[in-house]
């Protein structure tokens, strides 16, 4: 891309805000967030200094046992994670541990539109 259509990561929380907002604004449910680029080795290849922060609606959700429809995506892939079931939000200070409820394992399905996932922020 040209340096005129480079987004900022303040620009790029803004415009996935704004697509929450509309996601909402239709009758979708905030069910949680998704923490990206969450390894050091990870922020470096693709030029972050810190993760970054996804937020999650039920229509993103699949039950246990459910199954997901990859027609429509481009380059998918199933990545394992780790998800935290919280009692309340963590507060600035506060031990991670103390809002956790419960941990389990989850995949995550994953898409891109660049050839082998190669891209920076």
């Amino acid at each position: 891309l040209a340096d005129a259509h480079r987004v900022d990561v303040d620009a790029a929380y803004a415009v996935q805000q704004a697509l929450i907002v509309r996601r909402t604004g239709r009758g979708e449910r905030l069910v949680g967030v998704k923490m990206g680029l969450t390894s050091r080795a990870k922020m470096v290849q693709v030029g972050v200094d810190s993760p970054i922060l996804g937020q999650l609606t039920d229509v993103t959700a699949v039950p246990d046992g459910g199954s997901v429809d990859i027609s429509g995506l481009i380059h998918p892939r199933v990545e394992p994670e780790i998800a935290f079931l919280l009692d309340r939000p963590p507060t600035p200070g506060m031990p991670f541990t103390d809002a956790v409820r419960a941990v389990a394992p989850a995949l995550e399905v994953i898409d891109s539109r660049y050839r082998d996932f190669t891209f920076s922020l």
